[in-house]
């Protein structure tokens, strides 16, 4: 079903997802404090998509601020709003942020947490990586996601934006999904099943890395896993 939301500002035409109701894992969204120009990881509507699920969701004070989206619009989504990054990552077992965690950030994460941002592995170090893997971390990188005709999603949003004006490009359609899966309780390994996006976008699974370009780059261990892997009973 194709929806247009209908707030105060102007957004791109977006699918919703559907699913049954859920619950279990909170879900924590940080905010980009050197946010991308035209782009949102999650707008209002998005975000009660979720709550109306009865999934518990978590957002740092000033999240769609720079798209002209204000707390109360978050606050009437059904969300809680925090003033600090580390109440967002304390109080959550997923969190997701649009551009990539930094250090201080990263610091605060709990043993095997799950994390969803852009990766940007070139303005990142070898501290990061570290960190994940000595808390074992399962991290996903929105970088790694392809639409059904291959393209990378974060190039199409970065093309189009610079062919629009007034427009917000929210990434809902893709990561509300993998939110809503992470977040049901089944477990982090069930989701991936489920989610093939998941699958995709994996670079870090219980502190372990699993993709070969990072893991070369930074000389740490790495593990490929295949989808046939993670249909064993």
């Amino acid at each position: 079903m194709i929806h247009e939301e209908e707030t105060g500002y102007q957004t791109r035409a977006i699918p919703f997802f559907t699913g049954v109701a859920g619950g279990g894992r909170v879900i924590g969204i940080l905010r980009d404090h050197e946010p991308h120009e035209g782009v949102v990881l999650l707008s209002p509507a998005h975000v009660a998509r979720l709550t109306e699920k009865k999934i518990e969701v978590v957002v740092e004070r000033g999240l769609g601020e720079h798209a002209g989206m204000s707390d109360l619009d978050f606050a009437d989504a059904g969300v809680s709003v925090v003033d600090f990054p580390f109440e967002v990552i304390l109080q959550s077992q997923v969190v997701a942020k649009l551009t990539p965690f930094s250090l201080q950030e990263i610091a605060f994460l709990k043993n095997k947490q799950v994390v969803i941002s852009t990766l940007e592995t070139g303005n990142l170090s070898i501290a990061y990586f570290q960190h994940l893997l000595s808390r074992q971390i399962t991290a996903f990188a929105l970088d790694y996601i392809k639409d059904k005709g291959g393209q990378r999603v974060m190039d199409r949003i970065c093309f189009q934006k610079t062919c629009s004006t007034g427009f917000f490009h929210t990434l809902g359609q893709w990561i509300g999904p993998l939110l809503y899966a992470l977040s049901t309780g089944t477990g982090t390994r069930n989701a991936i099943i489920t989610q093939p996006m998941l699958m995709q976008s994996l670079y870090c699974f219980n502190g372990i890395i699993t993709r070969a370009d990072i893991a070369q780059k930074w000389h740490l261990p790495y593990r490929v896993f295949f989808d046939h892997e993670w249909s064993k009973n």
